[in-house]
């Protein structure tokens, strides 16, 4: 009698054990992906309560919330320019990416989602920086925040659809999509913004497209944010030693234009470039010993060229 209960005990603990392990529960705003002995099936588990082999499956929970991530870039231009583009990127996994019957989103990590992103902005900035001097891409920013956010959200960019004769732009200029090149494309989102914006709005509404980069990495693609786009630390020391150097040929001509009116007052050639000197910057001191008497004709030509005396 006392073993048939102890047997009975164990049957039904062992029951509860396994009912137990049987059942998971999956909390609101995640997906569970089913493994099998550690490995994963590719059997997704949606919110509430799903059922699993007991001890020999396990659920690894992913978070459907929006994850940001920073997405720097850096490109040449036309002209030679180096510039660096900075900006955010908010994504959720999307579960539904599955083509094969496993969710594409769980074979991707976030260092490879981010790379991946990174080397998106770089190669649609690249192409255009073929064609684009650097000044377009400070003065067009906001237009290329939106051709980056219908390539990186949109199963078809709007510009491949342009036709010209129905786009509502009077006289519009740019070619037909098919013909579109990367010289036409930042002026296509310039010009066709408000197309650009309904297309970009629509999206929101629409859960069956997905872009070619949200396929790729099983993510659905919220925003990108455009930061800033601006010349690299390297150009811009490029530019202020260019801004240097024009300033001091600038003086050099000044002074040599001056000191050519000193020698016209009769100055001789040190004489006429002393005072130039002084006459440019008059802190600037100078001793000249002559037995001609040029310390008094150098005052004297100094005041006479700043019509107010010199040193």
């Amino acid at each position: 009698m006392i073993i048939g209960t102890i047997v009975i005990s164990l049957i039904l603990i062992s029951c509860g054990a396994l009912l137990s392990d049987m059942f998971v529960q999956i909390p609101a705003y995640h997906f569970g992906v089913l493994e099998r002995f550690g490995r994963r099936t590719g059997r997704i588990l949606e919110e509430g309560l799903g059922v699993k082999l007991p001890f020999i499956d396990s659920v690894e929970l992913i978070s459907t919330e929006l994850v940001e991530i920073d997405v720097p870039a850096n490109f040449t231009t036309k002209d030679k320019l180096q510039l660096t583009c900075s900006g955010s990127l908010q994504y959720r996994p999307d579960r539904k990416v599955a083509p094969d019957g496993r969710c594409v989103f769980v074979e991707m990590s976030e260092e490879i989602i981010k790379s991946g992103i990174s080397d998106t902005v770089k190669a649609k900035l690249g192409a255009l920086g073929g064609v684009k001097v650097g000044k377009d891409f400070i003065e067009l920013r906001h237009s290329i925040s939106d051709m980056l956010n219908c390539f990186f959200r949109l199963e078809r960019p709007p510009h491949k659809d342009h036709n010209k004769t129905q786009c509502g732009i009077s006289d519009c200029k740019i070619s037909n999509g098919d013909e579109i090149d990367a010289a036409e494309l930042l002026e296509f989102y310039k010009t066709h913004w408000l197309i650009v914006k309904e297309a970009l709005d629509s999206e929101r509404n629409d859960v069956h497209t997905r872009s070619e980069v949200e396929t790729r990495y099983g993510i659905d693609i919220e925003y990108y944010a455009l930061a800033s786009i601006d010349f690299s630390k390297a150009t811009m020391e490029a530019f202020e030693k260019k801004k240097q150097a024009e300033a001091r040929a600038g003086a050099f001509n000044k002074k040599i234009e001056m000191a050519k009116k000193a020698q016209g007052l009769g100055a001789s050639a040190q004489v006429a470039l002393n005072a130039a000197d002084i006459s440019l910057d008059p802190s600037v001191e100078k001793k000249v010993v002559s037995v001609e008497g040029d310390v008094g004709v150098l005052g004297g030509i100094v005041a006479a060229m700043t019509k107010g005396g010199g040193k």
